[in-house]
């Protein structure tokens, strides 16, 4: 008598009930997975940016701002496309021709075209993106022309996922972290990433 290889119906449904539970386990973790996984390349990624912006001016020895662009001026749109920029009249426009003294000699030199040095893809989504100001300006000694100003990043229904970037007077950029315990995160002053 020879007997058939396979499975019987019953260890076939065993199996399949067993893989269900198993996914109605992992999905609802697996979104805030996903969550925080958009959260933190969307962190590390303004993190690159502002610090390119920095390392831009120091190498460049010239005024490079970092702003949302909409026709070649700053707005205050930082869910939109960002942009770094050589601003070598410190205006906060992207200018095609400005004459401006490059070698400190005390004459105007130029017309020069201010160029653009990288660019970040706007926010998809609801995701929150705001900033006090309308633009972070780099001197050639790496110093920001804000002082300890935060990029607070957060995503709807997710707060307790909300992020930061500080920006010191100096230039340097710290992220946010859980100071006190309770679950969200605070920028170096101590408030709540929130925002608002």
């Amino acid at each position: 008598m020879k007997f058939a290889k396979g499975f019987t119906l019953i260890e076939l449904m065993v199996a399949v009930a067993i893989l269900g539970l198993m996914t109605m386990i992992a999905i609802p973790s697996m979104g805030d997975w996903v969550v925080k996984m958009r959260i933190d390349n969307e962190i590390s990624s303004l993190h690159r940016l502002v610090n390119n912006a920095r390392n831009s001016a120091i190498n460049l020895e010239q005024p490079v701002t970092l702003c949302p662009l909409k026709d070649n001026s700053c707005t205050n749109d930082w869910e939109g496309e960002l942009t770094v920029f050589l601003d070598l009249d410190n205006d906060g426009n992207l200018d095609n021709a400005v004459s401006v003294d490059i070698d400190n000699d005390g004459i105007a030199d130029g017309p020069f075209a201010e160029t653009v040095l990288r660019v970040k893809s706007g926010l998809t989504g609801d995701d929150e993106l705001t900033f006090a100001r309308d633009r972070v300006v780099y001197q050639p000694t790496g110093q920001a022309s804000i002082s300890n100003a935060t990029f607070e990043y957060c995503v709807p229904g997710h707060t307790d996922k909300n992020r930061g970037i500080t920006i010191s007077l100096r230039g340097r950029i710290y992220q946010s972290k859980d100071y006190d315990g309770d679950g969200k995160e605070e920028n170096r002053s101590g408030d709540v990433i929130d925002c608002s």
